[in-house]
């Protein structure tokens, strides 16, 4: 069973580590204790903070000292014997674990990544083979037994099929855009390839679904973290500030302020590479967006988002209904009156200004029959509307985000 995307990794090990420590007569206790442990970390809302790899569970050290102080009676009267010397155990040095670590996360990615997009890699796990076919476009097929060279692509020919993918307005390529682009990644998998050329696959797929995110966004968060893996062991480098850009504004859409915030905490400010990272226009926009949500600031906001770079403005769209929503409640706290042509500027509404506040019950045309086009009409903000405005935003993101951060 795949962990849920809201584990921290240092969770998931821990589980890992006790699932290899079971046996069949602690199973259930081991279990019924990590629940417990689980839940309150949930409740206490410390699921990320918590330093996990010191936890020790009761239910495993229980039957560890059960074991070992059982007396002997029979040879309590006999005497002691020579203990023997036991070397001790070879070191693991920090490369070492680091390359298993990696190496695990990349293999646990991988199957997440191919189960939210429906591949189907059962042998996945074999030695990785050579591709040796040239052909540049291969449907989707399921593995049913041990893949053979002849049938996977040449790495370079999986290159030269990517690209042509992302040329797919040149009319060159099969309509079935999905199942190339899953055939490749099964390619690639078959393969164990972890090249630049694979990043920058993975890459480009992650742009090619972050043109649509709200279709896209289980098969979006899987690419993402196979990118991340791709880096920690130097694959895609250049491109990790754009894609951990990338992965800050999803936790703004989803509310994650906890996990945002873990991320520049780990990720961001102990950098080796702070600068460099501070320099990549998607990080700073991702950063900026970051700060203008939690502190209320809607003209930032808003201004960033008619600038945004790379995927940052596909991603940002995510964010504007309720963001806008939230500036209308903020300035109708604040204005008696406010022309609706500010507010179509300040709040990037090209013109929907007077349909959005009309939606929610304020007379705009203050009475007037006829109203030209032309005109820049000052809205009433004393009305009923005001407080549909601000109870609809209640009932939908709950009364936190209202409260901007000083």
């Amino acid at each position: 069973m795949r962990n849920s995307d809201n584990k921290p990794p240092a969770l998931k090990q821990f589980i890992a580590r006790a699932q290899a420590q079971m046996t069949d007569s602690n199973k259930h206790a081991v279990n019924e204790e990590v629940k417990q442990l689980i839940a309150k970390a949930n409740r206490d809302g410390t699921m990320y903070s918590t330093n996990w790899s010191v936890i020790q569970l009761r239910s495993l050290a229980s039957g560890k000292r059960a074991s070992t102080s059982t007396p002997d009676v029979k040879g309590a009267s006999r005497p002691a014997k020579k203990a023997r010397t036991i070397p001790p155990p070879r070191p693991v040095t920090p490369d070492k674990r680091t390359r298993t670590n990696i190496r695990t996360a990349y293999r646990r990615t991988v199957p997440e990544l191919f189960d939210e997009l429906d591949i189907d890699v059962q042998n996945w796990k074999q030695p990785p083979i050579v591709g040796t076919s040239t052909e540049v476009f291969k449907s989707y097929v399921p593995v049913q037994t041990d893949a053979r060279p002849g049938t996977v692509r040449h790495p370079d020919v999986i290159r030269k099929a990517f690209e042509a993918i992302l040329q797919h307005k040149d009319g060159n390529v099969p309509t079935d855009t999905l199942s190339q682009i899953k055939s490749i990644l099964q390619d690639i998998t078959l393969q164990g390839l972890r090249s630049e050329s694979v990043a920058w696959v993975y890459g480009s797929y992650a742009r090619l679904l972050m043109e649509n995110p709200s279709q896209n966004m289980k098969a979006i968060k899987a690419t993402l973290r196979v990118l991340e893996a791709l880096v920690q062991k130097g694959r895609g480098v250049q491109a990790f500030p754009e894609f951990l850009a990338y992965r800050i504004l999803l936790l703004l859409n989803e509310r994650d302020y906890e996990r945002m915030h873990s991320i520049v905490a780990e990720k961001i400010i102990p950098n080796k590479n702070l600068e460099s990272l501070m320099k990549s226009p998607h990080m700073k926009c991702a950063l900026a967006v970051r700060e203008a949500v939690i502190r209320g600031n809607y003209f930032a906001f808003f201004a960033l988002y008619k600038s945004a770079p790379g995927m940052c403005g596909h991603l940002m769209d995510l964010l504007v209904e309720r963001e806008r929503l939230k500036a209308l409640v903020m300035i109708s706290r604040t204005y008696k009156r406010i022309s609706l042509r500010y507010l179509d500027d300040i709040l990037a509404c090209q013109g929907s200004t007077k349909t959005i506040l009309c939606s929610y019950g304020f007379d705009v045309d203050d009475g007037r029959e006829q109203v030209a086009a032309s005109d820049d009409l000052e809205i009433d903000l004393a009305q009923p509307g005001t407080l549909v405005l601000e109870e609809t935003f209640r009932t939908r993101y709950g009364r936190r985000d209202l409260e901007p951060t000083a």
